[in-house]
């Protein structure tokens, strides 16, 4: 069927089983046409905070995503070995992963995505954390607009597009010294 939201169609497509969710969205182009759909990979085991972004990014009629949702950490490691993905938005209290855990599951099957770790507590310690461990952003749910989070999206992929550059270049210059 189809959903209008704020003047945009989307298709919508639920595919279910077991105690989890897949729901793939796209968006039609862009006013522009120019920016191709940012494909983001939601792993949220709460339906109501994964529609909750999908509204949020809703709002901005230039920003074009491709979302797919995911209610298991399991789901996201064979989602991510087969689709490409540009973005990862991740709850660290999965039902098959617990806090930093599903972080590094995620990055060892695609280290080259950013991740956004989505959080329903505002705990500075746990944050950090995950920015220690690889997260490119920490935000906590409730607390997002869609302007914080069509920037952070789009830095998000920049930056870890940054970092691969950087490391290829380190990787491929012979006699670097690491101190």
């Amino acid at each position: 069927g189809q959903i209008g939201l704020r003047g945009r169609s989307i298709r919508q497509k639920i595919v279910t089983f077991s105690s989890t969710y897949v729901d793939t969205r796209r968006a039609r182009k862009a006013y522009n046409g120019c920016m191709p759909a940012k494909r983001i990979l939601i792993v949220e085991d709460n339906l109501g905070d994964a529609r909750l972004i999908e509204e949020i990014l809703g709002q901005s009629p230039a920003f074009e995503v491709a979302l797919t949702y995911v209610g298991r950490l399991s789901h996201a490691v064979n989602h991510l070995a087969q689709q490409p993905t540009d973005v990862v938005l991740l709850d660290l209290f999965l039902p098959d992963g617990q806090g930093l855990e599903g972080l590094s599951r995620l990055q060892a099957v695609s280290p080259n995505i950013p991740i956004i770790v989505l959080s329903g507590m505002a705990d500075r310690a746990l944050a950090l954390d995950a920015v220690k461990h690889g997260a490119q952003d920490y935000l906590i749910k409730g607390t997002v607009n869609v302007d914080m989070l069509t920037r952070i999206i789009q830095y998000s992929i920049e930056r870890k597009k940054a970092e691969e550059r950087y490391r290829s270049l380190v990787v491929n210059i012979p006699g670097v010294i690491y101190s």
